[in-house]
């Protein structure tokens, strides 16, 4: 668990809080971020670049250090990387709904069948 934060507390806040924790400075960090379903799948990559130049330049952030990845269609999410101080200001925005680490593993985001049973 890291510090501060509950292991299930998975709201943007919590996991905003974890990344600046693991990160080194203003070191960028990747995370996937799940958009709001008015922006329209195929302009989710043009919309998520603006947003976070945006924010870094605003930050006084080096545009350079934002990337966008791969676009999820389906879970209508995208992949990211950025220092957190642009994430944290993204997030403020409709237009993004959840964020969570970049580094999860598989285990940490299936479902898993809980003994009711037992």
């Amino acid at each position: 668990m890291t510090e501060g934060f509950e292991p299930d507390d998975w709201s943007p806040e919590a996991v905003l809080g974890r990344l600046a924790l693991a990160a080194k400075g203003n070191a960028p960090v990747s995370a996937q971020i799940v958009l709001s379903e008015t922006i329209a799948a195929g302009d989710m990559a043009s919309a998520t670049q603006i947003s976070l130049i945006n924010a870094a330049r605003d930050l006084g952030i080096d545009a350079g250090q934002v990337h966008v990845g791969v676009v999820y269609e389906l879970a209508h999410a995208i992949g990211v990387t950025a220092p957190v101080p642009v994430l944290r200001k993204i997030m403020t925005e409709a237009a993004f709904a959840q964020i969570m680490p970049g580094n999860l593993s598989l285990d940490e985001v299936m479902i898993s069948p809980v003994d009711k049973l037992g």
